[in-house]
């Protein structure tokens, strides 16, 4: 939506809305795929945060919970809710995984404009290697 992200080469410490629009943003040189991995940078980015400062997650729990409502739909309740925010609080940053879903190809739509076409097969692999019983 309209987004102009100008940052200056280095590290950056950027607020919520620049860094939504910064993991957002997708007209560069490899489009969806280098959004994503901007998107898992934002994410290890606050992990580290949340890890480092020792974020006081019950104090912010409800101003955390209600910033994810704002783009987040979930059939969690407000207790199952805040009980993931909890646990998720304590993970090292270095326990985090994240992968991209393989792509075949890309399509224009209508309402969504330029969107990757996942590999259905590889994508199963990758959701059965990642989340699947490691023993």
């Amino acid at each position: 939506g309209h987004l102009h992200v100008h940052l200056k080469p280095g590290r950056q410490h950027l607020d919520g809305t620049r860094a939504v629009g910064y993991a957002r943003f997708r007209h560069d040189w490899c489009s969806d795929p280098c959004r994503i991995l901007r998107q898992q940078q934002v994410i290890q980015a606050l992990a580290d945060k949340v890890q480092h400062d020792h974020l006081d997650v019950i104090v912010h729990a409800k101003a955390l919970l209600d910033l994810a409502h704002k783009d987040v739909e979930t059939s969690l309740s407000p207790t199952e809710q805040l009980a993931v925010l909890i646990a998720f609080s304590h993970v090292d940053r270095r326990d985090l995984r994240t992968a991209q879903v393989p792509y075949v190809g890309s399509i224009d739509l209508p309402d969504y404009g330029d969107s990757i076409l996942p590999d259905e097969a590889k994508k199963r692999d990758l959701v059965a290697t990642m989340l699947g019983d490691p023993h």
